[in-house]
């Protein structure tokens, strides 16, 4: 498989010289016989000429010194060549077959093959497009490859800045991102999102506890923060009366009760401590039909010491009616304290009963409603009951009250026509709290 070892000395006869060439090119043309030689041109005046898998020691003289590189048959064929140089006075120029390349510079030939350069204890391999084959450790003479740039007289090897494309990483799992979640300095893995969100301080939804009656708030295991929503009660509607069952033109309404008021506010688990006591107000009652009375005012719902929804106020009632109409002023709104955002409850609608008081009963007319229920924040309270007819009013007309709709609203006004029964007014609905848990 070529000379390896073989040794040339400078100075000897160039008719030895000559002899020594001769011989090693009828070896080469034997050797591409058998398929494992190498095509090769004469090259009497060269001073070294290497085969495959060659090892050539050199002196070179100050006059200089030339080897020429062999070109393996095929390219998928290794081949490599070691040079020793045991002194430097002159210049070694490296040749190959198809073109000159200089070792001492960058080896520049597309020439299948390499050089192993040996001078002054420095090692490197110098490539010439080999496509394998060769051995050692040296990167070869300094300056960018392309992505790579080689450095320290053929010791270091940098990857150049934005080499390195995504195409070329390794493949990561799925829905997975790149991070170092050490807290230090370390090499990176594929995070789950998990991991990316704990990474950046991001929540995560862990639970969702509502109060619809009093409690104690336990946190579960592992809430770091949680958003508060607490909710006081509605007030009820106000009831009507109207006493002169006989009398045509006689009405009342009630007004509609207001709404609880609402605290939000954010709390870390430091805050939250152990629990929490929960105290949701108890819904405001209706307004009588006997006398229409006034609705009862809804409770508060308190969230520990934290904050408080102050519930609404009841809704008026109509009293007992005599005459032939009467109006009725809504419940006021509850107004929470110490939320960060504070809410105020809507208040509740005027109750109101009208006519022409025509003493003749087919002329009258007559229109009641009672005030509509104040809305929390969580929706609408009850829908006003109303009452309108003309023509003979012989006849009773009552219509309740509805009561509160969404957590915390007010319940409607009743009204009344010509009755002496009357109509109560809605209950107001209670409050919530809501607790929704982040991780």
């Amino acid at each position: 498989m070529g000379f390896n070892p073989r040794e040339v000395i400078p100075g000897l006869p160039q008719e030895a010289q000559r002899e020594l060439f001769q011989i090693q090119l009828e070896l080469q043309r034997a050797l591409q016989q058998l398929g494992v030689g190498t095509r090769v041109r004469e090259l009497l005046s060269a001073d070294v000429f290497a085969s495959v898998y060659d090892r050539v020691r050199v002196a070179v003289p100050s006059t200089g010194l030339t080897v020429i590189l062999p070109d393996p048959k095929g390219a998928a064929r290794d081949a490599w060549v070691e040079v020793l140089t045991e002194s430097t006075a002159g210049t070694l120029t490296v040749e190959s077959v198809n073109g000159q390349v200089n070792a001492a510079a960058n080896v520049t030939s597309t020439a299948l093959g390499c050089l192993r350069f040996v001078s002054n204890g420095v090692d490197g391999w110098f490539s010439t497009g080999l496509s394998g084959g060769g051995g050692g450790d040296g990167l070869g003479p300094d300056g960018d490859k392309g992505d790579v740039t080689v450095g320290g007289t053929g010791t270091t090897l940098t990857i150049d800045a934005d080499a390195v494309t995504n195409a070329k990483l390794a493949n990561m799992p799925a829905s997975s991102i790149k991070l170092n979640n050490t807290g230090g300095a370390a090499d990176p893995i594929d995070g789950t999102v998990a991991q990316a969100l704990a990474l950046l301080g991001a929540f995560s939804l862990l639970n969702l506890q509502v109060f619809t009656a009093s409690g104690t708030y336990t946190p579960t295991t592992g809430m770091k923060h949680c958003l508060v929503i607490t909710t006081g009660s509605g007030g009820g509607g106000g009831g009507a009366d109207a006493t002169a069952a006989t009398t045509p033109g006689d009405a009342a309404a009630g007004a509609g009760g207001g709404a609880g008021g609402t605290c939000i506010e954010a709390f870390s688990a430091a805050t939250i401590g152990a629990s929490q006591a929960v105290t949701i107000g108890t819904a405001g009652t209706a307004g009588s039909a006997t006398n229409g009375t006034a609705g009862g005012a809804g409770g508060n719902s308190t969230f520990g010491a934290l904050h408080t929804a102050n519930g609404g106020a009841g809704g008026a009632g109509s009293g007992v009616v005599t005459t032939n109409g009467n109006t009725a002023t809504g419940g006021l709104g509850g107004t929470p304290t110490g939320g960060l955002l504070n809410i105020e409850g809507g208040d509740g609608g005027d109750g109101a009963a009208i006519t022409n008081d025509d003493a003749t009963a087919a002329n009258e007319f007559v229109l009641a409603m009672g005030g509509m229920g104040g809305a929390s924040f969580w929706g609408g309270g009850g829908r006003e009951a109303r009452h309108a007819a003309g023509g003979n009013f012989a006849v009773a007309n009552n219509e309740a009250g509805v009561a509160g709709r969404a957590f915390g609203s007010g319940g409607s006004g009743g009204t009344c026509l010509n009755s002496t029964t009357g109509a109560a007014g809605g209950a107001g609905r209670a409050g919530v709290c809501v607790v929704i848990e982040f991780a």
